[in-house]
């Protein structure tokens, strides 16, 4: 989908963004990365939609405003944080937060137009029943997007990622957790597969 003669969010002019209560504010300002639509059924339930819009900046492109103490975070197993408003309940973001290098927002909490339109559908073998695709033209992908790799990138990727394997704390593992060294086994070998899972469930 093109995005030809849209504007993306800078420092000058920042994109912001509220949860439906407005306790939670955010600014972006920086042009986001990616977007996609992805129909897992975790995403299909925490936004109570046939599918999630969202987009990925850069952290250093994120700044939260206001409403930190009111943001609560749910990790379901072997997926992504689910980051909503304690008050409303408002889904706002996703993937790695807090901690990550990219933030995933959550498209219909923007107050303005992104710079950019959602160019892929992802997991769409888990859409729901009744649910039909739109003819949009961009991309499906049964499962996550797939994206390839350089040995190179697949090794540091594999040394990076610990954490998200290993039930240790992070401190823990940075002093040498007992199971950080297993933890570090499994991470090269799915590294290996010159694969990187894409972050939407």
């Amino acid at each position: 989908m093109s995005t030809a003669g849209l504007s993306p969010p800078s420092r000058v002019r920042p994109l912001h963004g509220n949860c439906l209560c407005g306790g939670v504010r955010f600014e972006v300002t920086g042009p986001f990365r990616r977007a996609n639509y992805c129909h897992c059924s975790r995403c299909r339930k925490h936004s109570g939609a046939g599918a999630l819009a969202q987009g990925r900046v850069p952290r250093e492109s994120f700044r939260l405003v206001s409403g930190a103490e009111l943001i609560e975070t749910y990790r379901p197993p072997q997926g992504m944080a689910k980051a909503f408003c304690r008050v409303c309940g408002s889904s706002l973001f996703g993937g790695t937060w807090p901690d990550g290098r990219e933030v995933s927002i959550r498209l219909g909490v923007l107050n303005g137009d992104p710079g950019i339109r959602p160019q892929y559908h992802s997991f769409v073998a888990s859409k729901a029943t009744w649910e039909t695709l739109p003819d949009d033209g961009t991309p499906r992908h049964e499962q996550a997007k797939r994206k390839r790799m350089t040995s190179g990138r697949a090794a540091a990727l594999g040394r990076r990622q610990i954490e998200p394997f290993s039930s240790c704390a992070p401190s823990a593992i940075l002093g040498g957790c007992p199971r950080a060294g297993g933890s570090r086994r499994r991470n090269r070998g799915r590294a290996a597969r010159a694969t990187l899972r894409d972050e939407s469930r």
